[in-house]
This record gives C-alpha cells, sequence and structure tokens, in this order.
C-alpha cells in the first residue's frame, strides 16, 4: 500500500508498529486469565461479604421477631397481675370500710336511748345558807339497751328506790344561785349521771331528762 502523497513514513515505523501490537497482544494474553480469575474470585469475596452481613440481619430480625411476642407475653401477665392485685386492695378497702361503719352503727344503736324510765316529782331543800329554798324538780332517765336478758325498770322495779335516792343525794347538795345560772342545768345533768352511774349501775341510764324544773326561795 502506497502512503499519500505528501506523507513520508519515518523509517522502521511500520515494523515498529508492528512490534508493539505484537507485545500487546502478547501481555493481554498473559494477563486475561488472570484477571478472570480475579474477577471471579472477586465477584465471590464479595457475594461472601454480603451473605456474611445479610445473614446475622436476617437472624437478628428473626431473634427480635421471635422475642417479641414472648417480651410482650410477660408485660401482659405483669399488667394483669398488677391489676389483680389493685382490685383485691379496692374490694378489702371497701368491705372494711363497710365493716366498720356497720359496727360503728351498731355501737351507736346500742349506746341510743331505747327506752324511758318516768320517775315522780322530786321536792327537795336547796342548801341555800342565809335562806330558805325549794326545788321542785321533775326527772324522766333515758335508758340504753342493756346487756343482760332483763327487762328495763319500771315504775314497780324493786330497783326504782335506789334511783331515788342517788337522785335526792344530789339534788340537796345544791343552792339555788347555782340551779338558776345559766350552765345550772347542764351541770346538775352531769352530776347525776355520774351518781347513778356510780350507785346504781345495773339501771343503763344514758340520758336525763328534766319535765319540770321550778326553784322557790
Amino acid at each position: 500500500m502506497m502512503a499519500p502523497s505528501g506523507f513520508r513514513s519515518a523509517p522502521g515505523m511500520a515494523a515498529q508498529g508492528v512490534g508493539v501490537d505484537s507485545a500487546k497482544l502478547v501481555k493481554t494474553s498473559l494477563i486475561a486469565p488472570f484477571c478472570g480469575i480475579f474477577q471471579v474470585r472477586l465477584r465471590g469475596l464479595v457475594q461472601f461479604g454480603v451473605r456474611c452481613a445479610w445473614e446475622p440481619a436476617v437472624a437478628d430480625k428473626e431473634q427480635q421477631v421471635e422475642e417479641t411476642p414472648k417480651k410482650r407475653g410477660v408485660v401482659s401477665r405483669a399488667l394483669l397481675a398488677v391489676a389483680l392485685l389493685a382490685l383485691a386492695g379496692g374490694a378489702f378497702r371497701f368491705f372494711s370500710r363497710r365493716h366498720s361503719a356497720q359496727a360503728s352503727v351498731e355501737a351507736k344503736d346500742n349506746d341510743s336511748v331505747k327506752s324511758v324510765l318516768h320517775l315522780e316529782s322530786f321536792v327537795v331543800n336547796l342548801a341555800d345558807p342565809d335562806q330558805t329554798a325549794f326545788l321542785r324538780i321533775g326527772i324522766d332517765l333515758g335508758l340504753a339497751q342493756s346487756g343482760s336478758a332483763e327487762k328495763p325498770p319500771d315504775k314497780n322495779s324493786p330497783v326504782l328506790p335506789k334511783v331515788r335516792d342517788a337522785i335526792l343525794s344530789v339534788l340537796t347538795t345544791w343552792q339555788s344561785v347555782a340551779l338558776l345560772a345559766p350552765e345550772g342545768k347542764a351541770k346538775l345533768k352531769q352530776q347525776l349521771l355520774s351518781a347513778l352511774h356510780e350507785q346504781v349501775s345495773e339501771v343503763p341510764v344514758k340520758e336525763i331528762y328534766f319535765t319540770e324544773f321550778l326553784v322557790q326561795r
């Protein structure tokens, strides 16, 4: 093949070009097998690395999926136990308060007045030092429920004289000025209750009622 006009090939260029191409082909033919082996091994290493990274992650996810229902079950049982304990505590407090309230009502009923014992009026000399003074007073006794099976005393009861004697022992110690004071009647009731409880304990006196109260000087 002739070179175009005006273009002159350098001496030995064609032979040099052929030699270079031949050397490249030789090198390429020698390297190609190793490149193929390297690519295969590199691909295997990549796949192995991906598998090593993927399999633990999948295993962890599967373990988490398996552990999640177990944890939920444990939490549910714990919450149920707490709820049952709270319910049991509330029921215990409710019944305890109800029992206490019922006991207090029963105690109050036992202490409240169940019957009234009427007494004949009393006329006594008072203990005034400078003048003669009289007290005319009517008294009824409010009786609580007795612990015994006996009936509460009435006007024919043999204990009635003891009741009147205890009341008279208190009335005769008072003076007219003290009885007419604003707090005189309240103090007299307290003294009468104390005397009856001490001297006639078999009579369950709860209250003192004045049905008549007259001081004469």
